[in-house]
Order: structure tokens, then sequence, then C-alpha cells
């Protein structure tokens, strides 16, 4: 039976569920010079324009890579495959290079793409707008690598990763 409901109480905990409803894929966002490089895993990434190409992503204040964004930095945004949740679910904790040496694990490529992720897109700030609890980077596309391959995306939905369910 379908309940339908309507909320006014908007506590973090309501909000979270129910944002969770829209699905979104999987990004792991690279930051920093080779020495001291920081990544994330992060699904709060929209397209902007077509032209001129931008993008954008939110951080929460209080991660370290927003310190590091906020300076106009250059960063590299890796969409994942359906195979890269153990990388999201490591980068999920804000690693940087030299935290663990499972980091040197991690398989990358030139720069600071990672290796068989679907695409990366490499990016420079252009803005930084302040909201709530997270920052806003609106930021240029510059270069793209695109794998070419019938890989499917790393979903996220309801808290969980999900897997698509590819039709014929």
């Amino acid at each position: 039976m379908e309940v339908n409901k309507v909320t006014t109480a908007l506590d973090s905990t309501t909000l979270r569920r129910v944002l969770g409803l829209f699905a979104t894929g999987v990004t792991v966002i690279v930051a920093g010079s080779a020495e001291r490089a920081h990544a994330m895993t992060a699904n709060s990434f929209t397209s902007v324009s077509l032209d001129p190409p931008l993008i954008l992503i939110c951080v929460q204040h209080a991660n370290k890579m927003a310190g590091l964004l906020e300076t106009g930095s250059h960063f590299t945004v890796n969409f994942l495959a359906q195979d890269q949740e153990q990388i999201s679910r490591y980068f999920s904790g804000n690693k940087k290079m030299g935290d663990t040496p499972d980091f040197e694990l991690i398989p990358w490529c030139e720069g600071s793409r990672l290796a068989e992720c679907l695409c990366s897109l490499s990016c420079q700030v252009e803005h930084v707008f302040s909201a709530g609890d997270h920052v806003i980077f609106l930021s240029r596309v510059q270069s793209i690598y695109e794998k070419v391959s019938e890989q499917a995306p790393l979903l996220f939905w309801k808290g969980r990763y999900q897997q698509l369910a590819m039709r014929e």
C-alpha cells in the first residue's frame, strides 16, 4: 500500500533520506600537486553549461578539498565505472597521497586521472560560492579524457551503491 506524506519539519535525517531517492553517478575528485594531491569521492556533481563548458561540484566547508579548491585550483573529476566501488569507498575517507601505502595501489594514469574510469574532466575553478555547510565550485572544463567502452557507471541511490540494469 502506497503512503503519501508531506513533511514540513525538515531535519537533516529526513532530508538526507529523501535526497537519497535521487540516483547519482559517483566521481572521484583529485586536486593538488603530485607531491600533495588530495582525492575524495563525490556525487555532488552537475553539468552547468555546454558553451562555455562549465560544471559544478559541492564540497563540505570542513573538507580538506574545499580548502584546496578555494584557491582557484585545477582539479580532475573522474567518473567511476560500475566495477570501481572499492575505489569510491577508499576515497570517501578523503585520502591524500602518502596517507597510507594503499594510495599507491590505486591504478592511476597520467596526472590525476584514475585508470579504467569512464571519463575524466580536467577543470579550473572560476567561481566559489558559500552555501550552507557546503562550498559550490563553478568550474570550466579544460580537457576531456573518454574511455571508449560499454562499461556501466557506478551509481548511488538510497545510501547504497547500485548497478545499472542494461537493456538490450
